[in-house]
């Protein structure tokens, strides 16, 4: 017991003095950035209880976000941060479906996807390297959503459009649109002097949609990696 003790000392002096002689222990910071942050739809089965077969009912929308972060200082001394912020992710997807309709024709779906993230995380930014230039941060939160614009539209083989309009917040009987995402958020940045680069994931925990003659609720991940500027 009493050398377990004393490794905890020893760690705790380590780490006080790592975070004593990092520059911007102590202070808040800024930054600006902007993703490629594709977002995966894969619908969970409410009959079956599981997700369906991942080749078949998944779906990848490229897209990208933008946004800003703030870092509020949590101690004088360690290095831990709360960061908050907000980003604009845009998605869009133009795949062909397996089903032809009624008169044979092959369907073209485009969908769109824009939503507003208010992500708020933990991190703890370890310095590294003799002049403590670099900046290692792991962190994990909270991911707040807003889906602002959720818009869809057929096209056959012959260019005719059918469009839907957004039905962001759309709710019947038997479908629902959902306007609010809440998930969680895991990743690191790795920053040298003012410059950072990113990567992370969010999964949502409520579905973005649905469907009760289906039996189907879709949810939502996204993985983004992307550059920043901190100041």
């Amino acid at each position: 017991m009493k050398k377990i003790f004393a490794l905890l000392a020893v760690l705790a002096m380590t780490l006080g003095v790592n975070a004593q002689n990092r520059p911007g222990a102590g202070k808040d910071y800024n930054r600006v950035e902007i993703y490629y942050a594709p977002m995966f739809v894969d619908n969970f089965n409410t009959r079956s209880n599981r997700f369906n077969n991942w080749s078949t009912s998944s779906m990848t929308a490229h897209g990208f976000k933008a946004g800003y972060t703030h870092g509020f200082h949590l101690s004088k001394k360690w290095p831990m941060f709360i960061e908050a912020g907000a980003n604009l992710q845009y998605n869009h997807k133009t795949h062909e479906d397996a089903e032809f309709d009624e008169d044979g024709n092959l369907y073209d779906v485009s969908v769109k996807y824009l939503r507003l993230n208010i992500p708020v995380a933990f991190t703890w930014r370890f310095a590294v390297g003799s002049k403590k230039l670099w900046k290692i941060s792991p962190y994990t939160g909270f991911n707040f959503g807003i889906n602002l614009l959720y818009k869809a539209n057929d096209r056959n083989m012959f260019k005719f459009v059918e469009e839907y309009g957004s039905i962001v917040g759309y709710t019947d009987d038997d479908y629902s649109a959902e306007r609010f995402q809440f998930g969680l958020i895991e990743g690191v940045n790795f920053t040298y002097k003012c410059w950072n680069f990113g990567l992370n994931y969010v999964i949502d925990l409520m579905p973005m949609e649905k469907s009760k003659t289906l039996g189907i609720n879709n949810y939502s991940g996204t993985f983004a990696i992307g550059v920043g500027y901190e100041f």
